[in-house]
């Protein structure tokens, strides 16, 4: 069983194998968290929650997508969120950049080759 998020007042809280620790910014975008809204500390949230789940690769590339998809969603007054969730979040996601890159490709070379 993965890692829980909670979001209450005073920051995000992890639960992992009965252990709680909050989340600590990893202040590349802003040095506090929020949600609720698209601001630039809920890009700081959702890079983290990646970067938990998922590592530094894919917490960059699909940060500000997490930001306004899921973070932007949650509830000011508190909110749960599950590594698994978010991992296959990422995953959906990343399929479908990849899908739209070699759709980008296959017009390119239909273009190139007329």
């Amino acid at each position: 069983m993965g890692a829980v998020f909670v979001g209450k007042n005073n920051g995000i809280v992890v639960i992992n194998n009965g252990t709680q620790t909050y989340l600590s910014p990893r202040k590349r975008i802003s040095d506090e968290f929020c949600w609720g809204r698209g601001a630039i500390c809920a890009a700081e949230t959702a890079y983290c929650i990646l970067y938990y789940c998922c590592g530094a690769r894919k917490a960059e590339a699909l940060h500000t997508l997490f930001k306004w998809d899921v973070i932007s969603k949650l509830k000011k007054t508190g909110w749960v969120l599950k590594e698994e969730w978010v991992k296959k979040w990422a995953e959906i996601q990343l399929r479908l950049l990849n899908n739209k890159n070699k759709q980008k490709k296959l017009i390119t070379l239909t273009i190139q080759k007329k």
